[in-house]
Formats: C-alpha cells, sequence, structure tokens
C-alpha cells in the first residue's frame, strides 16, 4: 500500500455533512451504503457475516485494512483495483460512511489512524525480512530445499497467506486439521517458580542453539499449567510429533508473524500447534478480541483465516456481548491470561515444546526462531 501524505487527508471528504458518532466525534460524509446488517451480523448456522456494504465493496474488488474503532465506529481503508485510497466507516445500522473522522476536540482520528497503520506496515516489512532470514536457516536446518513452503511463508505481508502449489491432495488449506476450544476448567494458578539463567551453548548448529532455549521452569508443572487453560489445536497427519505450544495476544505483532512459520510447519508434519489466547497488552482492545475468537465456535477456523493471527483481518463477533457464550470466553481468557502472565516475563508470543532429548523449552517472542525449533 502507499504512503498517504497526511496533510492529503482532508481531499477525501466531498461536499456532504457532518454527522455525530456515539463517542461524541464527527464523521464528514460524502457518501453512504444503504445496507441494513448490523455491523456485525450471524448467520443462522452461528457463522459470522460481513456486513452487507462490506461485502459490496469486496465484490467489486476493494481491499479493506482495518484502521481500529474509534468513537464506536470501526475504520477501514479501502484501497480499488486501480490503487485509490479512500476511508471508511461502519455505522452501528451496517452503512458505510466515506470521510474523515474528527473527535469532540477536533482532532483528526483518521490521520491518527493511518499513521498507525502505516507504522505497522513498516515494522512489518522489518520484521518480515528477519523473518524470512530465521526460516530459511530453519529450513536448511530441516532438510528442505531453498524455495521450499518454509521460506515462502515468511514473506512481507503480515497477513495469513495461503501456502504455494504443493504436491499434495487436498489442498494446503484443507489438510491443516483444527480442533475447537477443549473442555475448559477453570483452577487456580500457583505462583511462578524461580528461573535460573541458562547454561551457555554452542551456537554453531540448530540443535546447539536449541539448547540455549531449554527451560528452567519444572517442565511437569508448566505442562499441567498449560493443560488448565482453555486451547484450540492443528495437529499434524503423523503421530508422534511434536507439540508447539503458542500463547498469543491477538493484538500482537510479534504473534502474527510467528503463526505462518509455525502453520507451515504443522502442514509439512513436523509439528502439532496449542494455541492458548491470552490478553496481555491491556488497553488494546486486547480483552475484547480474545472473548470474541474464544466466544467463537470455529475459533480454530477463523484463527486460520487471519482473525487474530493477521495485521490486517477484523476479528467478527458472532455472540451478544454478555451472552452466556461471552461470558464463558471471558471466563477462560481471565484464566488463561493468568497463565500467560505467570510465565510470560518480557513479551508475546509464549512458545514452548519438549525437544526430542525430553526437556522443556521455552522462549517469548524469539529472535532465533530457527533455532529454538532445532529439536524437533
Amino acid at each position: 500500500m502507499k504512503k498517504l501524505p497526511l496533510s492529503l487527508l482532508p481531499t477525501f471528504v466531498a461536499v456532504g455533512a457532518l454527522y455525530a458518532t456515539a463517542g461524541g466525534g464527527l464523521v464528514a460524509r460524502s457518501h453512504a451504503a444503504d445496507g441494513q446488517t448490523a455491523a456485525v451480523s450471524v448467520a443462522p448456522t452461528g457463522l459470522p457475516q460481513t456486513p452487507k456494504g462490506l461485502a459490496r465493496l469486496q465484490a467489486n474488488g476493494v481491499r479493506l485494512t482495518h484502521l481500529g474503532g474509534e468513537l464506536g465506529l470501526d475504520g477501514y481503508m479501502a484501497q480499488s483495483a486501480d490503487n485509490h485510497l479512500q476511508s471508511i466507516y461502519v455505522t452501528p445500522g451496517g452503512g458505510i460512511v466515506a470521510g474523515v473522522m474528527f473527535d469532540a476536540d477536533g482532532r483528526n482520528i483518521t490521520a491518527m489512524q493511518i499513521a498507525r497503520m502505516q507504522q505497522r506496515i513498516e515494522a512489518a516489512q522489518v520484521e518480515a525480512q528477519a523473518a524470512q532470514k530465521q526460516a530459511s536457516a530453519m529450513g536448511a536446518g530441516l532438510g528442505l530445499a531453498p524455495g521450499q513452503d518454509l521460506q515462502a511463508v515468511s514473506s512481507a505481508t503480515p497477513s495469513v497467506p495461503e501456502p504455494p502449489p504443493q504436491d499434495r491432495s487436498p489442498s494446503a488449506q484443507d489438510t491443516l486439521s483444527g480442533h475447537g476450544l477443549n473442555q475448559f476448567q477453570a483452577s487456580p494458578v500457583p505462583p511462578a517458580p524461580a528461573q535460573q539463567a541458562p547454561a551457555q551453548v554452542d551456537p554453531t548448529s540448530l540443535l546447539a542453539r536449541s539448547r540455549s532455549f531449554i527451560s528452567s521452569y519444572d517442565k511437569n508443572t508448566f505442562l499441567n499449567d498449560a493443560e488448565h487453560t482453555g486451547y484450540f489445536s492443528f495437529d499434524s497427519k503423523v503421530p508422534g510429533v511434536p507439540t508447539v505450544i503458542m500463547v498469543a495476544d491477538p493484538k500482537c505483532h510479534y504473534c502474527h508473524n510467528t503463526w505462518p512459520v509455525l502453520r507451515q510447519l504443522a502442514l509439512d508434519n513436523k509439528i502439532n500447534i496449542r494455541i492458548i489466547l491470552a490478553s496481555v497488552l491491556s488497553g488494546q482492545g486486547s480483552e475484547e478480541a480474545v472473548d470474541a475468537l474464544l466466544s467463537n465456535p470455529d475459533v480454530d477456523r477463523v484463527w486460520n483465516e487471519g482473525q487474530g493471527s493477521s495485521d490486517d483481518k477484523p476479528i467478527m463477533e458472532v455472540v451478544s456481548r454478555g451472552s452466556q457464550q461471552w461470558q464463558r470466553a471471558d471466563a477462560i481468557r481471565q484464566q488463561n491470561t493468568s497463565f500467560a502472565l505467570r510465565y510470560i516475563k518480557r513479551g508475546t508470543p509464549l512458545l514452548a515444546y519438549v525437544g526430542r532429548d525430553g526437556q522443556l523449552r521455552t522462549a517469548e517472542g524469539p529472535n532465533d526462531l530457527a533455532g529454538f525449533l532445532g529439536d524437533i
């Protein structure tokens, strides 16, 4: 997406009217769609639907990037097939308002949202380059040829990509078997045990590098605590492969970068994956995002499609806030977050697995993902 000079934002607004938002701000309108569907609707089957106005835009080839939900309106940057850009907002009634949003103090909210979007894109490009180097190194350690799936996954796009064509049947999307939320039973989480400094190891091989991630946490305690969280999983087709636990915050950009690498390893039948969602990034909408995902009966499917696992796909709410399903999801989120905060010292994602040597390995947002996974 091309970078937008923020000084040009007012040129988006055609002659029209100012509309008040529920949050006390104003949206300068140029036109509105006539959709009547609620901003988040539920199909008879319980699956999420895209609001009618957004679906109409997407059907016409418009790409949408979520800008945020300030002042009670979800905002998107719409990019047409000929690369024209327009900021739009979804009203509570399902309509689409195109223009620039100002708050009650006259601040240009749209400009602030676009600035954040540009920062995310620039950060994604830098981190994706590092992730590509890690994936290439890991591919060599796993015997993959240059350019094979593992390298292809670590591309510059922050969304979950469709894997390239492979000699697999059925498609790669179908071969990643997901399991919905486990039968969660809440239990108290004890205080975190004291950590010890990891032993110094020879960094000349993946296996040696993986030993630097051997955890000081007691393996049985950690795995038992993880078992008492609410999680969903993706299994390979090969029995006996290790399970990588990923504690993720759906608002965490580093989690979004890590997921495609793990996903490809599962597709290649190297690992199983267990996802534990937690709200670690307080104040960034993390709590609502986790609740929305955990209350979705198809949480494994929507995660695999990019909801919560990528930067640019909005998370759809399929049950009403305050409903029994939402309250249950919120209880699971709190239990998961207690587990996460017990073991996370720096940030998400927290990754863990038991290597072939029987020892627990843990890492937080690892810079050396290839080395961490060197004993799978």
